[in-house]
């Protein structure tokens, strides 16, 4: 069972930058960060069909054949990491960057997590160690999110505190018999780590 703790900018890790490190931190105290391997497979195809997980994920409400989800884990991104509760090792989500843009210096990240683990700060404490890799690993400016408004509560913490609001695209997506607005977002390299951010973006579900 995955331990709760409540979700609030106290549960989000500050990414120490010394000058000292040369690679990314993959743990927290509850998380780790572990290159997906055959073995993983499973867990994360349950967590890509779960229906609380399902409408939130890349496919937005359809479940991918096994055989399409096994190609997209071994072909569809620039880096990718199971995501493992500490206590415990088991899988519980997934995070990866998608979208490689190097003539203009920027990536998409997405992350998903076990129904179980959401509303728990997990996938904070996951995306925050996995935007530090990507920023450690490659020169980009900025990293981006695209967040369907229906996925704006589940973000909304790391989102007010780290995040900054690039544009609204209107009735993007559909679902559930609506369209919905998708945010795009950014996290800038010049403002990272995060312990440096001490002013709030935008917050993402405003629109003014």
């Amino acid at each position: 069972m995955i331990p709760s703790i409540a979700n609030d900018a106290n549960t989000i890790p500050s990414i120490a930058n010394d000058g000292n490190t040369w690679s990314a931190p993959l743990e927290t105290d509850r998380v780790l960060l572990r290159p997906i391997d055959p073995s993983m497979y499973e867990d994360l195809y349950r967590i890509a069909v779960d229906p609380g997980v399902m409408f939130r994920w890349r496919n937005r409400g359809i479940p991918p054949p096994p055989e399409e989800f096994l190609q997209s884990i071994r072909s569809d991104a620039l880096a990718q990491f199971a995501v493992l509760g500490k206590s415990t090792l088991e899988v519980c989500g997934q995070v990866l960057a998608y979208g490689a843009d190097f003539r203009h210096s920027r990536c998409s990240i997405a992350a998903a997590l076990d129904s179980e683990a959401v509303g728990k700060g997990l996938g904070i404490e996951a995306s925050v160690l996995f935007v530090d890799f990507v920023f450690k690993t490659w020169p980009f400016h900025k990293v981006l999110f695209e967040i369907p408004e229906f996925n704006i509560e589940q973000f909304r913490t790391i989102a007010d505190r780290y995040l900054q609001l690039e544009t609204v695209m209107p009735n993007q997506q559909y679902l559930a018999g609506h369209y919905h607005d998708v945010r795009v977002c950014s996290i800038s390299r010049k403002n990272w780590p995060p312990r440096r951010m001490g002013r709030r973006s935008q917050p993402v579900g405003d629109q003014s």
